[in-house]
């Protein structure tokens, strides 16, 4: 069921010892079944951010695709941030930089608006 799906998710992170060792291809398939029991935009993006670490940032961007048409991604600052940082891992700066400074405009507070500005900044 989604809880089993989320404390699956949540525990493959939390035993990661760092990002990179994440089990992401775990994660994204975990997201599959996830989205299945409990079908939503966030759950979808988040499915989209672990396919793009799993199988790559240009994957991780095909499923973003899917996802840019629906309305309630267009004010989420969270869809912009993670297309900005899979843009960047692709390579497409300006794309990135972009998607950036979008979360930028609509992130809920200083400290977000603050770490996302340094990231964009730093492309």
């Amino acid at each position: 069921g989604p809880y089993q799906c989320q404390a699956a998710i949540a525990a493959l992170h939390a035993r990661a010892p760092d990002h990179g060792s994440t089990d992401w291809k775990q994660i994204a398939g975990l997201y599959r079944i996830l989205r299945d029991h409990e079908p939503s935009p966030v759950v979808a993006l988040n499915h989209a951010v672990a396919v793009g670490m799993a199988e790559g940032a240009a994957k991780g961007l095909d499923e973003f695709a899917m996802l840019a048409t629906e309305p309630s991604m267009t004010s989420y600052p969270y869809f912009f941030a993670a297309r900005g940082q899979l843009h960047a891992r692709n390579g497409s700066l300006e794309a990135a930089r972009t998607d950036l400074t979008r979360a930028i405009e609509l992130a809920p507070n200083e400290a977000e608006r603050q770490r996302l500005t340094e990231e964009r900044d730093a492309l």
